[in-house]
């Protein structure tokens, strides 16, 4: 059972579309693993604890994405301690990662700067770190409620980065995965879709559906059929 959760007020105002959730599905489907239930919240402390909480008491994995940078309106990291029932501490991999972006001349040179940069490096205790190889904000993985939850920046080129060259990778190599799903898409033109759905079911046995999942969308001038 696989949930994905976005976080972030431009996410959830619809200021920014939300892609990151269309690749994370695209992408474990392709693994066989579709996705059970998708929820975004915004940038508040109370809801994501409670989203959290709950996504990883409904899921085996749970995937998170936003909320992990340096500026005050990032809470995932605070969310997930608060989840977990653990401390935030300063992580030794993570300062690196940081200092060894922008260089440790360059942030000597702006303490404030630095100083709040620092804000990122603070990440759960008993976090696995997940490298991030295009930015600054690491990710990680963490337990809680019995649910594999990995986090990830809501930078979409870090997202998709951290997905294929660690979460993906991980997922795999923690559970036995079903195969791909297979999908069929069927074009239908000149009638609706209950017309469709009824000449279905009045000409194909339903024994004929077994394993299989049938669904409908009108997408102008067609119906599309999914299998």
């Amino acid at each position: 059972r696989v949930s994905l959760l976005s976080t972030g007020n431009e996410v959830l105002s619809g200021d920014v579309t939300d892609t990151n959730s269309i690749f994370l599905t695209k992408q474990l489907s392709d693994i066989g693993l579709p996705i059970e239930q998708k929820r975004v919240v915004g940038d508040d402390l109370d809801s994501l604890v409670k989203a959290i909480n709950e996504l990883s008491h409904e899921s085996e994995v749970l995937i998170v994405n936003g909320g992990l940078g340096s500026t005050v309106d990032d809470l995932t990291s605070e969310a997930v301690s608060m989840a977990a029932q653990t401390q935030l501490i300063e992580n030794d991999v993570a300062k690196k990662h940081m200092e060894d972006r922008f260089g440790l001349e360059v942030l000597k040179k702006n303490p404030q700067y630095h100083q709040q940069l620092l804000k990122q490096t603070m990440l759960p205790k008993g976090a696995d770190i997940i490298d991030n190889p295009v930015g600054i904000a690491l990710g990680y993985k963490i337990k809680i409620n019995g649910a594999i939850c990995y986090f990830a920046p809501g930078v979409p080129r870090e997202m998709k980065a951290m997905m294929e060259q660690g979460i993906l990778p991980d997922i795999q190599e923690s559970f036995s995965l079903p195969p791909a799903l297979k999908i069929r898409k069927l074009r239908i033109f000149g009638i609706g879709e209950s017309q469709v759905q009824q000449r279905i079911h009045q000409q194909i046995p339903d024994e004929e559906f077994q394993g299989i999942h049938l669904g409908f969308r009108a997408s102008s001038p067609f119906v599309e059929v999914k299998l």
